[in-house]
């Protein structure tokens, strides 16, 4: 993992905590996205992931790097009022996707990188609603060295 890697993961950070977004949020980089089952908060992990670099000739190549934020939120409605449930998991997948539509649009403070890919999956883990009564989804966030 390259220092860049790392500058960019700290620069979503910062973004992610300077966005006003419609629910407030904590992010943090991580290397092990792990949270506090009692932690009732909007959790945001920020971990450096992949970094790809293709040689696109003799003398040039193209560096990807890519990041994934863990969000995850402890559910606070009855978990046997599928209406309460249902409304609360719904506002939390808004939420994620507002998360994208801010980073399409972000632009990291001090990197010359651009953003070229974004995806959610899963959207939703369901094993995390049943088994831990919470919410979690993984964004993933792939970002192209200019040169």
């Amino acid at each position: 993992m390259s220092a860049r890697a790392i500058a960019i993961a700290e620069a979503l950070v910062d973004a992610l905590n300077a966005a006003g977004l419609s629910q407030a949020l904590n992010a943090e980089r991580k290397w092990v996205p792990q949270f506090k089952l009692e932690d009732e908060h909007l959790r945001i992990a920020v971990k450096p992931d992949d970094l790809d670099w293709e040689l696109i000739s003799r003398d040039d190549r193209r560096q990807d790097y890519e990041c994934e934020l863990w969000a995850t939120k402890r559910l606070e409605s009855d978990p046997e009022s599928e209406a309460a449930r249902k409304e609360e998991i719904d506002g939390l997948v808004l939420l994620a996707q507002e998360l994208m539509d801010y980073l399409e649009e972000a632009e990291l403070e001090g990197l010359d990188v651009v953003l070229v890919g974004i995806a959610c999956d899963p959207i939703c883990d369901e094993d995390a609603i049943q088994e831990l009564g919470r919410f979690s989804t993984v964004i993933k966030v792939k970002y192209r060295l200019l040169r």
